[in-house]
């Protein structure tokens, strides 16, 4: 199946044909990111802590279990774990992130051409010394993105990234201002809800 394409238009005007960054892809990133974790590093991932409301106190008479939130905190023991939890977390959602935006930069087509008078550029003008693209296109086109695409701005980055996404119909023209705000914001703090009971499966992710 052909991918869909679009124009991303830098804030100086310049113009790079880019392919949509379908869902499917997004869930690739993801689990990617997560196998490494898992399989490479031997770490578990990170999971909500949770708490048990005695069945004394709950409608059907049987112990409730319940994910915590920082409301929740009671121990030591409590606070501790949600330390834990936060930071893993956080240290997860970064590298998710940072793999999300390398692929958005991969969403952008540079011909190999101007890579290489990019890399020209940067050794005779600015001293900087770039591998050669036709070796290291992935590593090449990165900088080349981050210097003459989003220009090393945030905010142009998510503008990217939010552009792949509308491009392969992911989000509509409306929504991508909210996407932005929403792949940010993956800390937000959940209100507490039930969790499942310890003595069934769990999934991965009780973020």
């Amino acid at each position: 199946m052909e991918k869909k394409k679009g124009t991303f238009t830098t804030i100086d005007g310049e113009k790079y044909t880019i392919t949509g960054l379908t869902r499917m892809m997004i869930d690739r990133v993801s689990e990617s990111v997560k196998m490494s974790w898992e399989l490479e590093e031997k770490r578990p991932l990170p999971k909500r802590p949770t708490y048990t409301v005695s069945g004394e106190d709950v409608l059907g008479g049987e112990d409730a279990v319940y994910y915590h939130t920082k409301d929740t905190l009671e121990t030591d023991e409590d606070i501790e774990a949600w330390a834990k939890y936060e930071a893993e977390q956080s240290e997860l959602d970064a590298r998710v992130y940072k793999q999300m935006m390398y692929q958005a930069f991969n969403c952008v087509e540079v011909p190999i051409e101007e890579l290489k008078r990019y890399v020209v550029d940067q050794r005779d003008n600015h001293g900087i010394a770039l591998p050669d693209p036709e070796k290291y296109m992935a590593r090449v086109k990165r900088v080349f993105v981050e210097d003459k695409v989003i220009h090393n701005s945030e905010e142009e980055m998510m503008r990217l990234f939010s552009e792949s996404l509308r491009v392969a119909g992911v989000i509509q023209d409306e929504e991508a201002a909210v996407a932005l705000e929403s792949f940010r914001d993956t800390q937000a703090e959940q209100s507490s809800e039930p969790a499942e009971r310890q003595d069934t499966s769990e999934s991965d992710s009780n973020s």
